[in-house]
Order: structure tokens, then sequence, then C-alpha cells
């Protein structure tokens, strides 16, 4: 059996619940998250992805041809332990929800190559970068 020196928990999170319709603060995550998608269980809401990179409230859709667009009451905040959500039907309406987190975690340190970026998050050790 392959040993790896972390847990998968460690970098990814499912989280399952209900919406309030209104500002409410999602934890259990178990780390600061770096991306979010967000998918509504029993309604036809957007599937919504949010990053740290391009900041809260900026959601690009898995399920449409839409351009990012801001949504200034979803995503408000990538917290310590979860998120702080809005009200909105993306992330946070009267609906069952589930959300999945991915954790890049560093924003320093990358070298090499030609481009430059003017925002990162990545990991070495989990393989996942968000880069802008």
């Amino acid at each position: 059996m392959a040993y790896i020196s972390f847990q998968p928990s460690d970098y990814f999170n499912v989280s399952i619940y209900t919406g309030t319709a209104s500002s409410q603060t999602l934890t259990g995550v178990g780390f600061q998250p770096d991306l979010g998608w967000f998918k509504s269980r029993n309604a036809t809401e957007g599937q919504a992805w949010f990053d740290s990179v391009r900041g809260a409230n900026e959601a690009m859709y898995c399920n449409t041809t839409a351009a990012q667009t801001t949504r200034s009451s979803s995503v408000m905040s990538f917290d310590s332990d979860g998120y702080t959500l809005g009200g909105d039907g993306d992330t946070n309406a009267a609906y069952n929800y589930g959300s999945w987190s991915w954790k890049a975690g560093t924003t320093t340190g990358l070298s090499g190559g030609t481009i430059t970026p003017s925002n990162y998050s990545f990991s070495a050790t989990s393989g996942f970068s968000i880069v802008r």
C-alpha cells in the first residue's frame, strides 16, 4: 500500500447543509477553502464555483456558458473553517445544498517559467493550484 504524508481531508472536504435565505456561517470544512463548488440538492439553482484567487462573490458556473459574474450575496468570505454565506440562491436560499471544498493554501514561492501570475494559490503536496 502506498503511503502519503497527509490525509485527503486536509485538502478536500464535502459539506451537506440547509440554506437559510439569510446570512449564515458554514463551518466544519476543516481548513480555509480556496475553491468551493456549491450545488442545490432540491432546486434548479446554478452550480456555482467560487475561489480565493478571484475573490469572494466572484462566481463561475459549470452548468452554463455564462462568464464570471459578481454575486454580492453568495460567498461573502473564505473563513478558517469554511465560509460566510449571504442569502443568494447559488449558495444559501431555503434549499438543501452540497458543497465541495478544496485547499491549495500557499500564496508565495512560485518561481520559474516565463509567465508571472497576478495571483495564485497552490499546494505542491496535494497537486492542486488556482492561478490567475
